[in-house]
């Protein structure tokens, strides 16, 4: 599997130069291309990449000079300015460059507004791609067009990668990927997806109160939103603080979007038959919070972005996962705990009881790392108010650095009553790296191999 800085390089090219996202296989195939090439966008790999069938339907009769400006446009909104035109038509008209080397050198030395709209374009362009993946949906040659479209209306405005991020949601019926697509409105929205099997798109923007203005929300005090459990509610995030009250009920994904580096709170109290709550697209550094959440729901943080989740189950446990851009963890409510790190990268994860006498139990969990990675697992018992902690086998290697921790919230030994099981541990580092655990267990549980 190619690494996310190839992915990420590869999906500039396809902004730059043909001025779309990528196909799921195209972006996949270039991406191993460039790792093998030690991570470079070599003059071959450019060749090879900008010499295509569509370039010579879609540009082959385009001046030189149409060329260059036609570039400018599809990173940036605007022609080439004077001095750089000429520079780069010279670089082609003589051969000193190939039109894909000159797109990469004009990538690569944007700055200022010109880089905020291309990164903003990417960005798109690389949720685009991973959406066509994620439902099978057929995207082709006759796409290009509407897919070039959604990108050319990317701005310097972050709410515009929001706004493209759903017109996105919107064209995946035109390629099939999913049933249909219900847009929420800033007035109260009551939606019933009323066919079974079906999967349906419902899509909203959350203006949280952070800055004393929700006028962008479409996600509305007062909404009713009801699916039929392949639902999935994309709520796009482009303002923190509280989220507006709805009901929402049978929804197979609640899936983010963080359009902002911003914390969010969501009351889930009326929530409820929903199955997963996921943060896999956006900018980084997007913390959600969920309070009154049913017990049950799983909770994911995907690779693409660096962002956390934090529930508050009615059940009287909570539950914490964090994840760098690049890893990803996953937390089954009673179940297992998995977490995926490439070099670099942090995964953690946290549970806890917010009442006495609340058992815990977890599956599996299971971590695996890279030189420069650190993990952190920790499940913490109310203190002096006794439940029960049940933990599968334990897996977490490959990291430089491990903390494990099974303890009540003083940090001190469980309630004198309580049972701690835990089966096999396995904790590995390097050989410069640390381990930092500590388990307790006074009452009659037991702990496998470590």
């Amino acid at each position: 599997m190619a690494t996310q800085a190839s992915i990420d390089k590869v999906n500039m090219m396809y902004v730059a130069y043909y001025g779309r996202p990528g196909d799921p296989a195209g972006v996949t195939f270039w991406a191993d291309v460039v790792d093998v090439a030690g991570g470079v966008l070599t003059a071959g790999v450019l060749d090879a990449f900008g010499n295509s069938a569509e370039y010579t339907d879609r540009f082959g009769s385009m001046t030189n000079d149409e060329l260059i400006d036609n570039l400018y446009m599809q990173m940036f909104n605007r022609a080439a300015d004077a001095a750089g035109k000429a520079f780069y038509v010279d670089l082609l008209t003589t051969g000193g460059s190939s039109l894909a080397e000159i797109a990469l050198d004009i990538a690569n030395g944007a700055q200022g507004s010109d880089l905020t709209i291309l990164n903003n374009k990417i960005n798109v362009a690389g949720y685009f791609t991973a959406q066509v993946a994620a439902t099978g949906a057929d995207y082709d040659s006759t796409d290009i067009a509407a897919a070039a479209a959604i990108l050319a209306a990317v701005t310097a405005d972050p709410i515009s990668v929001v706004t493209q991020k759903i017109a996105v949601n919107d064209y995946l019926v035109d390629l099939g990927g999913v049933d249909s697509t219900v847009t929420l409105t800033t007035a109260v929205d009551t939606v019933k997806i009323t066919t079974a099997g079906t999967v349906d798109v419902i899509n909203g923007v959350v203006d949280g109160d952070g800055d004393g203005d929700t006028s962008g929300s479409t996600f509305s005090i007062g909404d009713s939103i009801t699916g039929n459990d392949k639902s999935v509610l994309k709520l796009a995030v482009a303002e923190g603080g509280d989220a507006a009250f709805a009901t929402v009920k049978d929804v197979g994904t609640v899936d983010l979007l963080a359009g902002a580096s911003v914390g969010i709170d969501f009351n889930a109290v009326d929530w409820t038959g929903i199955g997963k709550i996921q943060l896999n697209k956006g900018v980084n550094g997007l913390d959600a919070y969920f309070s009154n959440l049913h017990a049950g729901v799983d909770l994911e943080v995907g690779t693409a972005v660096s962002g956390s989740l934090t529930v508050d189950y009615t059940d009287g446990h909570s539950a914490w996962i964090f994840s760098d851009k690049g890893a990803s963890i996953s937390y089954m409510d009673g179940g297992d705990i998995f977490g995926l790190a490439g070099a670099g990268d942090d995964v953690s994860a946290e549970v806890w009881t917010t009442a006495g006498g609340v058992d815990l139990n977890i599956g599996n969990v299971t971590y695996s790392g890279a030189a420069a990675d650190s993990a952190w697992f920790e499940v913490t018992q109310t203190q002096d108010m006794a439940g029960n902690v049940t933990i599968g086998d334990v897996s977490i290697t490959g990291f430089d650095d491990i903390d494990f921790y099974v303890w009540n919230s003083d940090h001190t030994a469980l309630s004198p009553v309580a049972n701690t099981t835990i089966g096999d541990i396995t904790l590995a580092v390097g050989k410069s790296g640390s381990i930092s655990a500590t388990i307790y267990n006074t009452g009659s549980g037991t702990v496998g191999n470590t």
